[in-house]
């Protein structure tokens, strides 16, 4: 056998994932009264495992409802809350996101994407990814799966799940397009011709990326981690900076139509909307009671329904999913 795929092999089965784990408090949130966003429903059951999508008329969630030991898939009606479908016997951590009415699943411990239809919950198809150990994030673009593991794996799939390519690299590798790989390495995100292997354009960071980077047309939007976070808005072609701001992010940030929505660890805790062309603040509203997220900053998290312009959130203090209805579109 080859002494890499050997190398590789071995590395997968050893590596372990390690999801934190805090004490949830008894305390729901109110969101205080403002222009833009109203509370349309609340569910305080759920404790997510800091993985939340959103699709055409459903929230997704990861998370053990009353405390049970395993973790399901719920799919939500957006506009209620209300469970629709439950995927059991799921395992924590891993990678979701959501592209045209297919939830695509990362899984943790030995690497698989599953994708389900959003509407129904169905299992659509599921594949391992060969000496993969827990998929740390997954990109999809036009007909593209991109999934990066955490021991260095980057499988390139078609969206019927069949794997196209699969490369060992020594930079956390994001997604392919036009012939070019976006990656990091180290502190500096790279765009890096595939054929040629010259580097196009690179742009240094403050910290590591959270979460995927968003690709709208041409531009590439994502969050640094490391405070104060600056959030991006990048030309994909020449790696120009058109805005950044910076925020003391405590979840993923959420693109919804024009806008880019996040929660805020500033005193005691914002919903915070920005224009997605300028970066300019369009809005901030107070959670209440605020949460210490200079202590706990793992499990809030957002997602959106564009279509139905809702946004859900889950507090990483608690056990409370929080939908809102865009009063602003």
């Amino acid at each position: 056998m080859n002494k890499t795929i050997l190398f590789i092999l071995l590395f997968g089965l050893i590596t372990t994932s390690c999801v934190p784990i805090y004490e949830k408090n008894d305390s729901n949130h109110l969101l205080e009264a403002n222009d833009v966003y109203s509370v349309i429903w609340n569910v305080t059951d759920i404790s997510t495992e800091n993985l939340l999508a959103g699709a055409p008329g459903r929230i997704i969630v990861v998370g053990n409802k009353n405390g049970s030991p395993l973790p399901s898939i719920f799919g939500l009606e957006s506009a209620t809350g209300e469970i629709i479908w439950q995927i059991d016997g799921e395992s924590a951590g891993g990678a979701l996101v959501e592209d045209d009415g297919v939830l695509y699943r990362g899984r943790s411990g030995f690497a698989e994407v599953i994708a389900y239809d959003t509407e129904t919950g169905l299992l659509l198809w599921r594949t391992l990814l060969p000496a993969g150990h827990s998929v740390a994030n997954i990109v999809v673009m036009a007909d593209t799966v991109f999934a990066y593991t955490n021991n260095n794996l980057f499988f390139v799939l078609d969206k019927q799940g069949e794997i196209l390519q699969v490369d060992y690299t020594t930079n956390i590798s994001f997604f392919e397009m036009n012939g070019i790989v976006y990656d990091q390495n180290g502190l500096v995100f790279e765009a890096v011709d595939i054929a040629s292997e010259q580097v196009v354009w690179q742009l240094e960071l403050e910290g590591m990326i959270s979460d995927s980077p968003i690709v709208e047309n041409d531009k590439i939007f994502f969050n640094t981690d490391r405070i104060p976070n600056n959030i991006y808005s990048l030309n994909s072609s020449t790696g120009e900076v058109i805005w950044k701001v910076s925020q003391r992010t405590t979840s993923n940030i959420l693109m919804l139509n024009d806008k880019i929505i996040f929660i805020s660890n500033e005193d005691g805790g914002y919903l915070v909307t920005i224009d997605m062309s300028t970066g300019d603040e369009i809005a901030r509203a107070r959670f209440l009671p605020g949460f210490d997220t200079y202590e706990n900053t793992y499990g809030y998290s957002i997602a959106g329904d564009a279509q139905n312009n809702i946004v859900a959130i889950a507090f990483g203090d608690n056990t409370q999913l929080m939908g809102l209805k865009v009063e602003t579109p």
